[in-house]
């Protein structure tokens, strides 16, 4: 289903779970009522209040490197300037969706190990967008590794998550070389 809304604030009122949750964003950097950074923000912002994966992917035609960095940061998948092409959109989709989908293994490997409720609280206490993504875990363990101390349960998720933390260290050590 492919739903369509003309500013940043129509498509985040249609967000309404369990009703109505996208998979995927495709916004406009420039919008009316709400640009998308904010609509980016409010999005990141319940994925980790309400524990939703919605990805997004950021377009404009008006872009800068400065903007780039900032939504790559705020949790968008991907960013792009217009005009784009196809083919570059089509993967940056299959992409998102492939991320979603792993993810979504992964957390339902937490609830089956009864961690993804104190996950998500950690998360939360750590204003981490989303503990159950791989760069979530990574967030969280650099906390740990900043002189927090380690109980029973942090463990318990960490060597769960530990095979995420591993494409991620790879895909990392990848991208140096």
């Amino acid at each position: 289903q492919v739903m369509e809304a003309s500013d940043g604030k129509s498509a985040l009122d249609m967000i309404k779970p369990p009703d109505y949750v996208p998979d995927l964003v495709i916004t406009d950097l420039s919008m009316p009522k709400m640009d998308g950074m904010g609509l980016l923000n409010a999005i990141m912002e319940r994925n980790r209040r309400e524990g939703l994966d919605i990805k997004v992917i950021m377009l404009t035609g008006q872009g800068s490197e400065e903007k780039a960095v900032e939504a790559l940061q705020l949790g968008a998948s991907f960013y792009a300037t217009k005009p784009i092409k196809n083919s570059l959109l089509v993967g940056a989709v299959k992409k998102a969706l492939a991320d979603q989908k792993e993810r979504r293994e992964e957390q339902e490997e937490w609830r089956e190990n009864g961690i993804y409720d104190t996950m998500l609280d950690r998360a939360t206490s750590h204003n981490i967008n989303n503990a159950a993504s791989p760069c979530g875990i990574l967030e969280m363990i650099g906390g740990y590794t900043a002189g927090t101390p380690i109980s029973t349960e942090d463990l318990k998720w960490i060597n769960v998550s530990h095979s995420s933390v591993q494409r991620i260290l790879t895909f990392l050590k990848d991208k140096e070389t």
